[in-house]
């Protein structure tokens, strides 16, 4: 026993250890706040690629959705559906626009991008000025951010309490510690390599599960007579809308958009788009396999967030356990890092005026901050994942996803039209869960704050522009 706790402390070590001498290598090339915040958009395409991926799964790959498959059964098949056709339409339309946009403008974050797109002809903008869109958006990005970073949180400490038998607080801030460290030294560059081992490492550990899992099941035993035999999800149409909802999402990512904005090169994304899709398909198939394996072979479980736990340590000894166990904390941090270097970013490019040569430590004290936040958000322990990834997922597709589309259009919008859709987005997709179940249970948060922000961004630009023909005509 003390043999087997011994090498769960060693495995774990021996990879804070890789991740924090990744960031001690990129912490003398992160000289400037473009390197420290972008990578000088200089990323290779198979960084960017398995990065933008393994930033977007998080916990949620391995304990959330395969508790959903879990719990609910083959309706939860359309969220994968709905993700990897939402992420292919994110890969094909918006990352080359969007990288080719945000260059052109020197933006180094998404609020800064849209401060310089949604203006009038007529206006201009100072590099230096501060937009009310600008502040604002990134205030909003910081909120929801910091709940989606809580959400990680929570499953690192839930993940150290069953496996070390130790205080669930302890894992948060031993997680949120080796976050800080590494993302405080490397920045930009650090999160985004360190992604890429750990999306490589966790899609490993991740296939190799089910595949074990599945010589323990009788041979008369097939994977859609399995799937059948779990409890029923909701009807076909809500299961659309919020299979939709999940998918809508990639559109306003910060912490993904991101990842598309530092690419070498524009023409690298369609070779980067399909090596990330490539990735996301194999890994939500085998965490759907999770599932309905781990239904199959460990029923009534009290915890379906452990699935993935628990059949792992049904499926190997000890030792091979928690090298596979680490895969979880790959899949949390590889999402916690970059949602952390996003929002302190955000915060320092946008809502603080500071000296360029202190914009890096500014950013580096963002990052101190943000972990706080987040760190008291998931100290309670009493949210789900699943519920909690899906308010911040939501929060900031409604807020950002119009915005985004929008400013890849040739439309003329002004800053007070993004704003005011911005705002419909936020506040609808923010209350939405709190109104009555029959609404909030039926309808996602994610589809009338995504569909109220684009019909705001419509009618006021409409508006706009005819008033402009009202007063060339007068003239």
């Amino acid at each position: 026993m003390c043999f087997n706790a011994l090498m769960q402390y060693i495995v774990f070590i021996a990879y804070f250890a890789i991740l924090l001498t990744v960031g001690f290598i990129y912490y003398r090339r992160s000289k400037t706040s473009s390197s420290f915040v972008l990578g000088d958009r200089n990323l290779n395409y198979w960084v960017a690629a398995l990065s933008a991926h393994a930033s977007d799964m998080s916990s949620w790959l391995f304990m959330g959705f395969p508790a959903a498959i879990y719990i609910y059964g083959g309706g939860e098949l359309w969220t994968a559906v709905a993700l990897m056709i939402f992420m292919f339409l994110t890969w094909h339309y918006i990352a080359p626009r969007l990288r080719e946009k945000t260059a052109l403008h020197g933006s180094l974050t998404l609020s800064s991008f849209f401060a310089s797109r949604f203006i009038l002809p007529e206006q201009t903008i100072l590099p230096k000025d501060r937009t009310s869109l600008q502040v604002i958006s990134s205030l909003i990005c910081v909120f929801f951010l910091v709940a989606y970073i809580a959400s990680g949180l929570v499953g690192l400490g839930r993940m150290f309490e069953s496996l070390f038998d130790i205080d669930y607080r302890a894992g948060v801030i031993g997680g949120v510690v080796v976050i800080m460290a590494y993302t405080f030294l490397g920045g930009f560059l650090a999160v985004a390599w360190n992604d890429m081992i750990q999306a490589v490492f966790l899609l490993l550990m991740l296939i190799l599960i089910p595949v074990l899992a599945f010589k323990h099941l009788p041979e008369s035993e097939s994977i859609v007579t399995l799937v059948a035999e779990q409890s029923s999800s909701d009807g076909l149409f809500s299961r659309i809308l919020f299979s939709a909802s999940w998918g809508l999402g990639y559109f306003g990512l910060p912490h993904v958009l991101n990842k598309f904005m530092s690419i070498d090169k524009p023409e690298n994304i369609r070779k980067a788009k399909y090596i990330g899709l490539t990735w996301q398909t194999l890994a939500l198939v085998a965490a759907i396999l999770v599932g309905v394996f781990g239904y199959k072979i460990i029923p009534d479980l009290d915890k379906p967030e452990l699935v993935f736990v628990r059949l792992t340590q049904f499926l190997l000894d000890p030792v091979l356990a928690q090298i596979v166990l680490c895969a979880i904390l790959a899949a949390a941090l590889s999402t916690l890092d970059s949602q952390v270097i996003s929002a302190a970013s955000t915060l320092s490019e946008d809502v603080f005026d500071v000296p360029p040569n202190k914009q890096i430590w500014l950013t580096r004290g963002g990052i101190v901050s943000i972990c706080c936040a987040a760190t008291g958000l998931a100290w309670s322990n009493t949210a789900s994942i699943y519920e909690l990834v899906f308010y911040a997922w939501a929060g900031l597709g409604a807020s950002f996803g119009p915005l985004v589309l929008w400013s890849l259009s040739d439309r003329v919008i002004s800053e007070k039209t993004a704003l005011y859709g911005m705002l419909t987005g936020a506040l609808l997709s923010g209350i939405w869960p709190a109104l009555p179940g029959f609404m909030s249970e039926a309808v996602p948060s994610m589809i009338p704050g995504f569909l109220g922000a684009n019909f705001i961004i419509f009618w006021l630009s409409r508006k706009e522009q005819n008033l402009d023909s009202s007063i060339r005509t007068s003239f």
